[in-house]
């Protein structure tokens, strides 16, 4: 690895390996490719659909690592955040096999690190378990592009925060087959509901509704 090139590096604890494999697994269900982004004091994934109509995003502050380290900024901290160098993109088929194993607890994990050159187009796992025992993997970057969506978030006129446990049950409410539903929104409560068409018996499409209010 060259020395002259600024590096980055943070180490995760076992037990928060768990959350950040689970997080990677979480953004492959909504696109195919993971986005990357190394700051002064967050690590930063995120995911978009192939059809721009889905965004998902998990930042990772510096207290969830044993060691944060990113030279770069550290360097030229007033234009890291429009460079490309802090930015990395990967296909997630070379990263779920590497994090499988971690999304449930491994007695055997000592800690994660992550790290990679500016110079170079990979990025490397090294997995510490007991006994000295060490799992590498090198993943290649692939070339960086600026994610955008087609929204933001100042533009949306509804804001919903709800346990996690609450959307859980409403997207179970619904048959595993139903290819999309609707989220419709009033002043104190929203429904879901999903569409059907061309059912047997019936011209209309028909309906099955999870009612939520405000307050529950």
């Amino acid at each position: 690895m060259n020395n002259h090139n600024p590096v980055m590096k943070c180490s995760i604890p076992a037990p928060h390996v768990k959350t950040l494999a689970k997080a990677i697994n979480t953004l492959s269900k909504i696109g195919e490719e993971l986005h990357v982004e190394f700051l002064a004091d967050e690590l930063v994934l995120r995911a978009v659909s192939a059809q721009k109509s889905a965004f998902g995003c998990f930042k990772f502050q510096a207290d969830f690592f044993i060691e944060f380290r990113n030279d770069y900024v550290t360097r030229s901290r007033q234009f890291a955040h429009k460079d490309a160098h802090n930015r990395f993109r990967f296909h997630m088929k070379s990263l779920l096999p590497i994090f499988k194993p971690y999304n449930a607890a491994e007695s055997q994990l000592e800690a994660c690190e992550i790290e990679v050159d500016s110079g170079e187009c990979q990025m490397h796992f090294s997995f510490v378990k007991k006994c000295r025992v060490v799992h590498k993997y090198t993943v290649c970057v692939m070339e960086t592009t600026l994610l955008q969506t087609a929204y933001t978030r100042k533009d949306t006129k509804s804001h919903v925060i709800a346990p996690a446990r609450l959307l859980h049950d409403i997207v179970n409410h619904f048959q595993s087959k139903v290819p999309e539903i609707t989220l419709h929104f009033q002043e104190k409560w929203f429904t879901a509901s999903n569409y059907t068409a061309d059912v047997p018996g019936n011209n209309k499409p028909s309906t099955s509704p999870a009612i939520c209010d405000r307050n529950i």
